[in-house]
């Protein structure tokens, strides 16, 4: 565990009192004792550090020695994922490997394609997803606050879609799509001043010709990945890879200037 994402706030004193698995992991598995210290996270986004004050039988009470608040601590850059619903268990695969890569915000949606079309059953599965989330950010370190939002409509995604570009005017669109021709690569859409990407991304049987068109008209712009025809997972964790590679390289490259 590279981190310890708490589902509470601490009380008025600052402290946090873990109980439960995660109780049973500092104290059995990793053996912390008293005046151990250890990095966490909160409900509202901040990252902390924290030392064991007291262990009990069934509780470790740890005291937060420092606080650092979202806004300070996530990166300049965010990315943004609309996945098409697909098959099986094949979202926990997408939605643990968004977040280990920093995907703030995650949005799932029915199109023509998708084979799991009961919004209400899909909904049935946000605790377990939000569960897989925290996992994801404690095990891989992740500082952003990775949400994942209600599964929509095809409609409903495309208001979301306008109320990002709305709060956020640098804000990019890009939909993978295999039928696109002529389209441009991921580093002439980012050289810009772009500090938001949203990825679109289709089911099994990708994106009808009717919603990559309704895409293009808001605003998005077509990549095709020439060479191979890649899964809804593996598109899903190619393109955001490659964005965050390109955005961090962008911030090194700024950095290096300065110096």
């Amino acid at each position: 565990m590279k981190q310890f994402i708490s589902t509470t706030m601490p009380d008025k004193d600052g402290l946090l009192h873990i109980c439960g698995g995660y109780y049973h992991y500092f104290v059995h598995v990793l053996r912390y004792k008293t005046g151990d210290t250890f990095t966490g996270g909160l409900p509202d986004g901040s990252k902390i550090s924290l030392y064991i004050k007291n262990i009990t039988q069934d509780t470790l009470v740890a005291q937060i020695c420092s606080q650092k608040y979202a806004a300070d601590s996530e990166p300049s850059y965010k990315i943004s994922l609309f996945q098409s619903l697909p098959k099986g268990e094949k979202l926990d695969l997408i939605v643990r490997q968004a977040t280990e890569v920093g995907v703030c915000k995650i949005y799932p949606f029915v199109s023509e394609h998708s084979l799991p079309r009961n919004i209400a059953e899909i909904n049935k599965r946000l605790p377990r997803l939000q569960r897989i989330i925290n996992a994801a950010r404690e095990q891989s370190g992740s500082v952003v606050d990775t949400k994942i939002y209600p599964a929509a409509t095809f409609g409903k995604i495309l208001e979301n879609w306008r109320g990002i570009q709305l709060a956020e005017p640098l804000s990019l669109g890009i939909l993978l799509y295999e039928a696109a021709e002529n389209t441009s690569g991921f580093h002439d859409l980012l050289s810009g001043d772009i500090n938001h990407v949203a990825i679109a991304i289709g089911p099994e049987g990708g994106f009808s010709e009717k919603e990559a068109a309704v895409f293009i008209e808001s605003g998005f712009k077509p990549i095709k990945i020439r060479g191979n025809i890649l899964r809804t997972e593996t598109a899903a964790l190619y393109a955001e890879a490659i964005i965050k590679t390109l955005f961090m390289e962008r911030e090194w490259t700024k950095t290096r200037m300065k110096n």
